[in-house]
C-alpha cells in the first residue's frame, strides 16, 4: 500500500507526508530504489540525528512536533541539530499527541515547538518562523496558504 502511495504522489506530484516508526532505514532504500522526486515529510521525526544527512540528501523534510517539548527525550533533540533549517518543519501533531499537558495536542502549542528549535538552531526565533513559513510553502509547493 505504501508503494502504491508513494506510486500515487510521483505521478501526481504531490508531496507525502509520512509517519515512519521504526523502519528509516528501509524507509531510506525504498525512497533511493524508487527515485521519488516529489517532496517527502518525515511527519514527528524521531529517527536520530545519525539518519538526518541520508534523508536530507533525498531532500526529505523533517517535521518535529510537541514531543521536542519533553527534555528527555534527547534523541529527537539531538536530531534537530543536524537538520538543516531548509528542511524543518514544525507540527502539534494534534489530536493525538498528549504527553504531560492536555494543550500539548492542539495548536496553541507550535509557538512553543517553534521556540525549541530556535534554541537548539541557535536561530532567532523570528526568523525560524520565516524559515518554517518558507519550508511549508516549499514542501507542499504553494498548496498550503501560510
Amino acid at each position: 500500500i505504501f508503494l502504491f502511495q508513494l506510486q500515487i504522489a510521483q505521478s501526481k506530484s504531490l508531496p507525502l507526508v509520512i509517519h515512519c516508526r521504526g523502519y528509516y532505514h528501509k524507509l531510506q532504500n525504498i525512497i533511493k530504489q524508487k527515485k521519488i522526486t516529489v517532496p517527502l515529510i518525515l511527519h514527528r521525526y524521531t529517527g536520530g540525528d545519525g539518519q538526518v544527512n541520508a534523508f536530507a540528501k533525498l531532500g526529505c523534510y523533517f517535521s518535529f512536533s510537541a514531543n521536542i517539548l519533553n527534555p528527555r527525550n534527547k534523541k529527537t533533540l539531538n536530531s534537530i541539530k543536524a537538520v538543516p533549517a531548509e528542511l524543518i518543519l514544525a507540527e502539534t501533531d494534534a489530536p493525538y499527541f498528549h504527553e504531560n499537558s492536555k494543550s500539548w495536542g492542539t495548536p496553541c502549542v507550535l509557538p512553543r515547538v517553534i521556540s525549541v528549535i530556535s534554541e537548539i538552531k541557535k536561530i532567532k526565533n523570528a526568523k525560524m518562523r520565516e524559515i518554517i513559513d518558507e519550508n511549508i510553502t516549499h514542501a507542499f509547493q504553494g498548496r498550503i496558504p501560510v
